[in-house]
């Protein structure tokens, strides 16, 4: 089943979701839908992404990273652009200091990136382009790309509230 001239269809199940949880997608220059689907493997022991392909009508592994211990998932999908998105997630125990996992597709291939070091489990993405890209973490911190010009001013006290 497919989406044709407005009407809603089922796409089939049997392409390999086990846990299917966030979708991010644009029509890039040529108008060809890029979208991308993420999911936590069998049994949330790993995450993975999928990227969908039009002729055929399914969607097709692109990334799959598993943990020795059974744990993991992908949380988050974001991009700006057809050749900028990013996926989020966790391997291994959750609230380790270094199970966080930050991937980033420039349009040829998804690669981990792990510039900013050690991070826990992220919970979310989301951003403004692709200069402003913002990340929740399970410590309660926010990780912040930005390749803008920083200012320079600095936050002199934690907030008053913080959101558990």
């Amino acid at each position: 089943s497919r989406w044709i001239d407005g009407d809603w269809k089922f796409m089939l199940t049997d392409f390999g979701f086990c846990a299917a949880n966030r979708l991010w997608g644009l029509r890039d220059r040529k108008d060809i839908l890029r979208l991308y689907a993420i999911d936590s493997d069998r049994f949330a022991n790993g995450l993975r992404v999928w990227r969908f392909n039009p002729p055929e009508e399914d969607f097709v592994l692109e990334v799959e990273e598993k943990s020795e211990d059974n744990w993991g998932a992908a949380v988050g999908i974001w991009g700006p652009a057809e050749d900028d998105n990013y996926v989020v997630g966790w391997i291994g125990e959750k609230g380790a200091a270094d199970a966080g996992r930050v991937y980033h597709n420039d349009g040829r291939a998804w690669k981990r990136d792990a510039s900013m070091g050690a991070i826990p489990a992220p919970t979310a993405i989301h951003g403004s382009s692709r200069n402003d890209v913002w990340v929740t973490l399970t410590d309660g911190r926010l990780l912040h790309y930005s390749a803008a010009t920083t200012l320079g001013r600095k936050m002199s006290a934690p907030p008053a509230v913080s959101i558990p």
